[in-house]
């Protein structure tokens, strides 16, 4: 036995414990940083087969692309920071959502939304001409959904259009391009004109602040280019536009007509709110055919 009252074979347990308790760490250690390696590798492993460029309405040029793990159809696109936050505060079944945990080695800045197949309602009545009454009431009444839910979180869309609202062949409506969107707080030091020209509100035209009030304008224009098929220009007086549809009043119904009038009073204060349309004659009378 050695002085210190270990034997030979003690001497060499103690070493070979010592070396355990050294080399454990290390192990453990290793062990942790291969694992963060192999999740960071899965994590950039791509995971949506990429299929053929397209065009969705107002987003553009987009990637269509197929999710191996969900198994649905997505839209790979150049989104701004701006443009993700706002996407994520006003999340909603009738706004375009953004998808998540899609990556793929060749698009790696590029985010995922869902891929609406039918395109833009500008591109849909370009193809087949204007809507019935029944469906544009159907189509609006999406719209409102959505605009309303937007309007809770106190944010203004400033460039609702036909082009900005999608549809699916399973008649999903969702509202898109939030490029110009801002939060109503925001809006205060905004007097720049910025938008859809022909779509623009009139306060928004002589660069006053816009507001809620500033989409309803912009829907009633929708609406009208839903019933009509006719593409308003910048230049275009969108009163008249409005004393055109009240002098055909066998084209359109009265519930038609009182709801574009309650979209686009040139006051912006007079303007009914997305809550108030969703309540409206013209909503709630083709609701029921719809809905049940």
């Amino acid at each position: 036995m050695g002085a210190c009252g270990f034997g030979k074979g003690d001497r060499q347990s103690s070493h070979s414990k010592l070396e355990r308790k050294s080399a454990s760490p290390d192990r453990r250690r290793l062990g942790a940083e291969e694992k963060i390696s192999f999740r960071s590798m899965n994590e950039r492993k791509s995971n949506v087969v990429l299929i053929e460029r397209a065009n969705m309405g107002g987003m553009g040029t987009i990637i269509k692309g197929f999710h191996l793990r969900s198994k649905r159809m997505l839209a790979m696109i150049n989104l701004t920071k701006k443009d993700i936050a706002m996407l994520e505060q006003v999340r909603h079944p009738q706004i375009l959502s953004l998808e998540e945990d899609v990556y793929h080695i060749d698009c790696p800045a590029m985010s995922a939304v869902e891929y609406l197949d039918q395109g833009s309602i500008f591109d849909i009545i370009q193809a087949h001409g204007c809507l019935p009454e029944s469906v544009i009431s159907f189509v609006t009444q999406q719209v409102l959904s959505g605009l309303a839910h937007i309007h809770s979180n106190r944010v203004v869309h400033r460039d609702l259009t036909p082009s900005n609202i999608l549809v699916s062949r399973r008649g999903q409506v969702k509202i898109a391009g939030f490029s110009l969107a801002c939060e109503l707080s925001e809006c205060t030091g905004l007097t720049e004109k910025k938008g859809s020209g022909a779509y623009m509100s009139p306060e928004m035209v002589a660069g006053f602040m816009c507001s809620e009030a500033s989409d309803i304008w912009s829907l009633g224009l929708t609406v009208i280019y839903c019933a009509t098929g006719k593409q308003l220009n910048e230049n275009d007086d969108a009163g008249k536009t409005v004393e055109r549809i009240w002098s055909h009043p066998k084209s359109f119904s009265l519930e038609f007509c009182l709801f574009i009038d309650r979209c686009m009073a040139k006051d912006p204060i007079s303007r009914s709110t997305a809550i108030e349309l969703l309540s409206s004659k013209f909503i709630t009378i083709y609701s029921d055919g719809f809905y049940k």
